[in-house]
């Protein structure tokens, strides 16, 4: 049990938004998950055997590729602040993000987006090794964002620091999913 002093009215309320917020991102990296599974269950049992190496229909291959290239959209967007509003977030707008934080999910997604929606989204290519290098991508950068994935503890702190507050807050950890239960603030 950790604890910190503090006095400010709108804390609470920045509590309560980083806790929907992280919960929201579990429940995104989840969804992510299920998305690479759809793909791998697509191409194992409707994308059928061409000749050795290849997948024979490229319907499939196209819906499978386009499906792990959402799953990782999914899994980013865990992470990544929200554009101004009426924005939709481009390929750009993810780069841009990556720069800031890791060089190689940076490589990673920019490779990812060659292979699961350029290569089989768009181009339907039929080559096993092109599916299975998309999806081996979107796996690491799934894992990038789960190890990075934010604590609310850790928000607490740098939020605290940030603002100069003085706070006291009694965090008590749920289990080891890293949920953490606020058990008392004093002002």
């Amino acid at each position: 049990m950790q604890s910190f002093h503090f006095c400010s009215g709108e804390f609470f309320n920045f509590v309560l938004m980083k806790a929907t917020k992280e919960n929201l991102a579990d429940s995104s990296l989840d969804e992510a998950e299920r998305y690479l599974a759809n793909a791998r269950e697509i191409l194992k049992t409707k994308a059928g055997n061409g000749v050795p190496g290849y997948y024979a229909d490229a319907k499939y291959v196209k819906m499978a590729c386009n499906t792990a290239w959402n799953g990782v959209l999914v899994a980013l967007d865990s992470k990544i602040p929200l554009p101004s509003r009426g924005n939709r977030k481009k390929v750009d707008f993810y780069k841009q993000y990556l720069t800031t934080k890791s060089r190689k999910v940076l490589n990673d997604f920019i490779s990812a987006y060659n292979y699961l929606h350029l290569l089989g989204g768009y181009d339907g290519d039929l080559n096993r090794k092109t599916a299975q290098t998309g999806l081996e991508l979107a796996e690491s950068i799934l894992e990038w964002c789960r190890r990075n994935q934010i604590s609310l503890k850790s928000v607490l702190i740098s939020y605290v620091v940030e603002m100069n507050l003085e706070i006291k807050i009694a965090f008590h950890s749920l289990n080891n999913n890293h949920a953490i239960s606020i058990d008392s603030i004093s002002f």
